[in-house]
């Protein structure tokens, strides 16, 4: 569902630009565009659905490709070792990255006050496996 709005969005922005552009009288004499971009936004889009002729895909290509994001599978390793499967289940790739840089940055007591369906406890063991995996990658990465 969510790669069918990209899709939709890709193909109606375009013409209602164009519509905006010549005071909203749609063009007559307009040739379609060459190609069709679409962008992936979504790690589990499936985007094999949209290829074809005429269409550009542009798959993620780093899921985490800032550094002070955890890699993904470390990320899905410390929800699956803390029992948050079931509190992030219903989250994007985005808020599970926002839960750890703030698990990072923010206190229990903050954490507590954003997340009220994880446990304290659990908030604080969070905080110590993201501390514990960026002390030993300083001494891996030097």
């Amino acid at each position: 569902m969510l790669y069918a709005t990209y899709l939709l969005l890709s193909l109606l922005l375009p013409a209602s630009a164009h519509c905006q552009a010549n005071n909203n009288k749609p063009a007559k004499d307009v040739d379609p565009p060459s190609q069709i971009h679409i962008m992936q936004m979504d790690e589990d889009a499936p985007m094999d659905q949209v290829e074809a002729p005429g269409v550009q895909v542009h798959r993620l290509a780093d899921p985490s490709p800032n550094p002070e994001m955890l890699p993904q599978d470390e990320r899905d390793r410390l929800i699956h070792k803390l029992n948050l499967e079931e509190a992030t289940a219903d989250w994007d790739a985005l808020e599970k990255n926002l839960l750890f840089l703030r698990a990072e940055r923010e206190s229990v007591e903050e954490l507590r006050a954003r997340y009220n369906g994880i446990s304290a406890s659990t908030l604080r063991a969070l905080r110590e496996e993201i501390r514990f995996y960026r002390e030993a990658m300083a001494r891996v990465r030097p």
